[in-house]
């Protein structure tokens, strides 16, 4: 997709939530540019499809199609503003940008060009928008009402961009050939699943799943192609409310 047409999802994406995503009078009234944010990190854990297919292997100890799995780990990041629909803060949304980064290794199957070998140090950037909304199905306090606790679960979407980084060695442990030129970056759509809590109004901690929904060709020719994904990433996260 153009970058055009991603400035335009983005656009979309958070000029509804300003739009719609009112702070209510009992949180905090937009008086300046920190009223609603917050900035928070995740750690992630989940996994990556890796698909190879050779058109020259025709064996059973070499398929001409193999899919592997293989465990990834990494660190988030996102910033972003909080609002409510109601004054009772049931009902909210939030409206976000973000950067994801896994590391992960991985035994690449043989090509006809070479490869076969493990590598460690590959790595996937995820960078972009995200909207979720939430719904807070419990509100309480505790300690003589001095810490309260907001619960509740969230359903969000993330449009952003997709980059597999590998470099040299790891497009030698692939068995890319020489002259291979990879598309490294994509287009990429998510669901973000998860539950929240939101305790004095100021420290969130969220636990969720990412889900992304299309693969990425990341080298393609008449003879071999290598295509990834990342199928899910688990994530626990802790933000600061201003």
């Amino acid at each position: 997709m153009r970058s055009k047409e991603l400035g335009w999802f983005f656009t979309m994406i958070l000029g509804a939530g300003s739009l719609y995503a009112q702070p209510s009078d009992q949180f905090r009234r937009h008086t300046s540019w920190k009223d609603g944010l917050f900035i928070g990190a995740n750690y992630q854990t989940g996994t990556v499809t890796i698909l190879t297919t050779n058109a020259t292997a025709t064996s059973v100890f070499q398929p001409g199609r193999n899919d592997m799995n293989v465990g990834a780990n990494g660190l988030g990041f996102n910033i972003g503003y909080t609002g409510y629909f109601r004054d009772d803060q049931m009902f909210g949304m939030r409206y976000y940008a973000f950067l994801d980064w896994n590391g992960y290794g991985a035994r690449y199957k043989s090509s006809p060009y070479g490869g076969g070998a493990y590598y460690g140090s590959n790595n996937m950037l995820a960078y972009g928008a995200a909207a979720d909304f939430f719904y807070n199905f419990f509100q309480g306090a505790f300690y003589r009402d001095d810490i309260s606790l907001d619960l509740g679960f969230y359903v969000g979407v993330v449009i952003a961009g997709n980059s597999w980084l590998m470099g040299v060695n790891g497009q030698n442990a692939m068995g890319l050939p020489a002259n291979a030129k990879p598309s490294v970056s994509a287009f990429q759509f998510l669901f973000d699943v998860g539950i929240r809590a939101l305790v004095v109004g100021a420290h969130g901690i969220d636990i969720g799943f990412k889900i992304p929904t299309i693969n990425h060709t990341y080298y393609s020719d008449s003879h071999y192609s290598i295509t990834f994904r990342r199928t899910f990433a688990f994530y626990i996260g802790y933000s600061y409310h201003f």
